[in-house]
C-alpha cells in the first residue's frame, strides 16, 4: 500500500512539473510593446512596419520575445511616446522624423527639403555610416535607433489649383506641421505657411480657412483629403524617414544576443517596408485620380523649388551640423 502510495505522489509530481513546463513554454517569457500613431491596418505604413518587426522577434527568439503592438496613438501622440522612452515608460515606437528634431537637432537632417529627391537617393545615406553622428545624438538621449522605415515622400495638395512653378505657391495659405523647418520651408516658396493641427485641416479646407496642406498620400487618401481638395502635385518637398526606437533605458537591459536579434529584426523589416512604401505610393496617386482629384507628375519644377529652399540650409547649419549637412549632400549629389 505505502508503495503504491509513494508511486502515485511521485506521478503526480511529474504531471506537475510536465504541466507547469508547458505551461512556461507557452507564455512568452518577455512582452515589449511598440507604439505607433497611425491606424492598425496591413497596408498602413506603420503597422505594415511594426507587424514585419515582431513576426521576426517571434521567430528568432523562439518565441521568447513578442511585440505588442499599440497603433492609433493609444500610447499618445509622437512627442508623448519619446519622452516616455527617454524615462523608461514606454518601449518602442516607430517615430516620423519631423518629431525628433526637438529633441535631437541632428535628426532634423532628414527633414531638410529636397535633400532627398528619390528612395533610391534616401537609401544611399539612410543605410550609410553617414547617419551616426545621427544615431549617436539619440543614443546620448535615451533612444537607441534600430533601423529607418519609410513614411513616404511628401506632396502638396490644394483646393484651388495645380502646383507646378514656383509662382503657383505665392499667396497661397498652406498648413504645415507645427515645425520650424517646415514652416521656413514654405515661406522660401513663396506661400503663406500656416502652423496647424492635422486634426483641423479638412475642416480648414472646407471653410476656406487654407488653400492646401502637404503629407504623403496615404494620409491624404486615409483621410478622405480629396474630398476637400481638387488638386494634388507631386512636389516630393519632404521626404519622412520613420525611426523604429527602442528606449535607451530598456535596452541596456538586453543581452547582446537580445540586442543582435533586435537589430537584425529591425532592419530586415525596414528592407520589406521600404520597398512596400514605395510601390504602395504609386498605387495611392492612382487611387486619388480614380477618386475625383487632378493629379500631376512629372511636370513640377522641381529645379526652381530646390534653389528657392537653400537659405532654408543655411539657416539650419549650426542646428543639424555643416559637416553633417555637406557629408550628405556629397553621397547624393
Amino acid at each position: 500500500m505505502k508503495k503504491m502510495l509513494m508511486l502515485c505522489v511521485i506521478g503526480l509530481l511529474m504531471f506537475s512539473l510536465q504541466s507547469s513546463a508547458a505551461s512556461a513554454a507557452q507564455k512568452p517569457a518577455k512582452t515589449f510593446q511598440l507604439g505607433h500613431v497611425l491606424i492598425e491596418t496591413e497596408d498602413s505604413f506603420y503597422h505594415y512596419f511594426a507587424v514585419e518587426f515582431a513576426k521576426r522577434i517571434h521567430d528568432y527568439s523562439k518565441g521568447s520575445v513578442e511585440i505588442d503592438i499599440v497603433g492609433n496613438s493609444q500610447l499618445g501622440v509622437e512627442r508623448d511616446m519619446i519622452e516616455g522612452m527617454q524615462i523608461g515608460t514606454i518601449d518602442m515606437a516607430i517615430i516620423s522624423n519631423m518629431a525628433l528634431g526637438p529633441f535631437v537637432p541632428q535628426a532634423m537632417l532628414f527633414d531638410l527639403p529636397y535633400v532627398f529627391t528619390s528612395y533610391d537617393n534616401a537609401k544611399k545615406v539612410v543605410y550609410s555610416d553617414v547617419v551616426k553622428p545621427v544615431d549617436d545624438a539619440m543614443a546620448s538621449k535615451g533612444l537607441v535607433v534600430l533601423s529607418r522605415g519609410q513614411g513616404a515622400f511628401r506632396h502638396a495638395f490644394t483646393r484651388v489649383k495645380p502646383i507646378r512653378e514656383l509662382e503657383d505657391f505665392k499667396g497661397l495659405k498652406i498648413r504645415v506641421p507645427e515645425n520650424a523647418l517646415y514652416m521656413d520651408t514654405y515661406r522660401a516658396l513663396g506661400a503663406n505657411a500656416l502652423p496647424m493641427s492635422w486634426s483641423e485641416v479638412f475642416t480648414a479646407l472646407q471653410q476656406n480657412t487654407i488653400d492646401g496642406a502637404e503629407n504623403a498620400v496615404q494620409a491624404i487618401l486615409n483621410e478622405r483629403f480629396y474630398e476637400a481638395a481638387d488638386y494634388l502635385s507631386g512636389t516630393y518637398t519632404f521626404m519622412n524617414p520613420v525611426a523604429m526606437i527602442i528606449s535607451g533605458r530598456l535596452w541596456n537591459t538586453f543581452s547582446q544576443e537580445e540586442k543582435d536579434f533586435f537589430i537584425k529584426a529591425a532592419k530586415e523589416a525596414a528592407a520589406i517596408q521600404w520597398d512596400f512604401v514605395v510601390a504602395r505610393e504609386q498605387a495611392i496617386f492612382k487611387e486619388l485620380a480614380d477618386l475625383g482629384m487632378k493629379v500631376n507628375q512629372g511636370d513640377v519644377n522641381i529645379d526652381a523649388f530646390k534653389k528657392a529652399v537653400l537659405p532654408v540650409y543655411d539657416k539650419f547649419r549650426d542646428q543639424i551640423g555643416s559637416d553633417l549637412i555637406d557629408a550628405v549632400l556629397e553621397l547624393t549629389k
